[in-house]
């Protein structure tokens, strides 16, 4: 095997050990040698590929991100109905497969934004980069508010990772989706025109 393929396994193992770690015991509890000891890996071989325990917070933070950027993408790109895109996305960036460790590892990426600037800024950019697809969607379907449409999807994806992470998954998962399809139907309808009043 060669040095980097190694490392990148190393690296990876690290990674999935902190993602159960943290999700379990919670990020602050948490410590260098709790990650190491549940990767089956010495604490040398931790500081040998991550500087700190927040830079591997972070790295969690990347991957969900781009994970949920390209299930979004690849919904944009596949629904040719705008106003089947704009559902399918909002859909999609609620959808967490059964038994995923990612909802609770969520709540810690929120807690932690309020401590630390570059955990902050990830979570920002992320935000922003799914808020501006979802407008755009939204606006090509016709949304009367594009902006707004895009913060509701979004808040129905965090409702439905704290149910998720309270242990709410079927229930979270339905409703999430059921809010998403009414979100976008509203956002999309037609506005009824004003009723006239009498003798005016």
């Amino acid at each position: 095997m060669h040095r980097e393929e190694k490392r990148a396994k190393t690296r990876a193992r690290l990674i999935e050990a902190a993602l159960n770690v943290f999700a379990f015991g919670g990020y602050e509890h948490a410590t260098v040698d709790d990650i190491a000891h549940a990767a089956r890996l010495s604490k040398g071989a931790y500081y040998f590929n991550f500087n700190s325990k927040e830079e591997i917070l972070v790295e969690l933070l990347r991957q969900w991100s781009d994970e949920r950027t390209t299930l979004l993408n690849a919904a944009f790109a596949f629904e040719q109905d705008p106003g089947g895109r704009l559902r399918a996305m909002a859909e999609t960036l609620s959808s967490y497969r059964a038994g995923t460790n990612w909802p609770p590892l969520i709540l810690e990426f929120w807690t932690q934004a309020l401590r630390s600037g570059e955990v902050d800024r990830w979570l920002r950019r992320a935000y922003r980069a799914w808020r501006e697809l979802l407008t755009t969607a939204a606006r090509e379907a016709g949304a009367v508010n594009p902006g707004a449409t895009a913060y509701a999807v979004l808040a129905i994806h965090d409702g439905a990772v704290t149910e998720i992470a309270l242990g709410r998954t079927s229930a979270s998962t339905r409703s999430a989706t059921s809010l998403a399809a009414m979100i976008v139907a509203a956002s999309t309808a037609p506005a009824e025109p004003a009723v006239q009043a009498a003798g005016a």
